[in-house]
């Protein structure tokens, strides 16, 4: 999308800089979804106090797959263009020799 930038939720890249190991719905990774205010997007997370480091810390709540099976071909095409540009920045050993999934 040219002359917009996209910002993808902190959630979701928490979720791959640890590895990628739950699902992300491809729902946050559409265009709109990442294109909504990011004060919107802190609401993923909530706050919780870990005892062993006595810090207060972000806690990733699940992120909900409702819609994924609804969305159009316009939107799914969107969402996995996200992914791979997560895929390429988190987990480079998971595409081809030729940089492509």
């Amino acid at each position: 999308m040219p002359g917009v930038e996209l910002i993808i939720p902190d959630t979701v890249h928490r979720k791959f800089a640890s590895g990628w190991a739950k699902h992300v719905p491809l729902t946050y990774l559409t265009y709109a979804a990442c294109q909504t205010p990011v004060v919107l997007k802190v609401s993923q997370d909530k706050l919780a106090f870990n005892e062993a480091t006595g810090l207060i810390q972000a806690v990733s709540k699940p992120l909900s797959g409702g819609g994924e099976e609804d969305l159009c071909f316009t939107e799914w095409f969107q969402a996995w263009k996200q992914l791979g540009k997560l895929i390429a920045k988190f987990l480079p050993e998971e595409l081809c020799m030729d940089g492509t999934l």
